[in-house]
């Protein structure tokens, strides 16, 4: 092994790294889960400002690509989505201000519904898309105001 040679040696450790993932894998889970908890407020940090910079640039290949990927949206369509709604959330009218919309689709259809913030999005999710689980919803929060 020529230790001078930086793609033999990038070579050698991921064959070594492979072999110890495949004949100790809960060694190596218990490692990732210690450094995840170790890193993880710096993890998010790092990942919330990668997405608030991705945003304010507009970043033609991250937000555009997976928008058009997942949702059949322009960018255009998107930002129109936005001017429409006032730049707030469509269920619960808070301004999304730093929080990057949710676009809200059927899952069945695919079909774009409008923009949502984390919670209302979460919520219909957790309520299945299911009008009759949120009617449900609705009719014991009035029971129980």
């Amino acid at each position: 092994m020529n230790w001078n040679d930086k793609e033999a040696v990038k070579e050698y450790k991921k064959l070594k790294g492979r072999e110890y993932r495949e004949k100790s894998p809960d060694k190596h889970k218990s490692a990732l889960k210690k450094s995840y908890r170790k890193n993880k407020e710096e993890r998010a940090r790092y990942a919330r400002e990668y997405r608030k910079r991705k945003m304010q640039e507009g970043d033609p290949f991250d937000r555009r690509t997976w928008l058009k990927y997942k949702y059949g949206l322009t960018i255009e369509e998107y930002k129109n989505m936005l001017s429409r709604q006032n730049w707030a959330c469509a269920i619960c009218e808070r301004k999304f201000g730093d929080m990057i919309p949710n676009v809200d689709h059927n899952h069945k259809t695919g079909k774009v519904r409008e923009l949502l913030c984390f919670n209302c999005n979460t919520g219909l999710g957790n309520l299945k898309d299911d009008p009759k689980i949120v009617y449900k919803a609705l009719n014991y929060l009035i029971k129980h105001e």
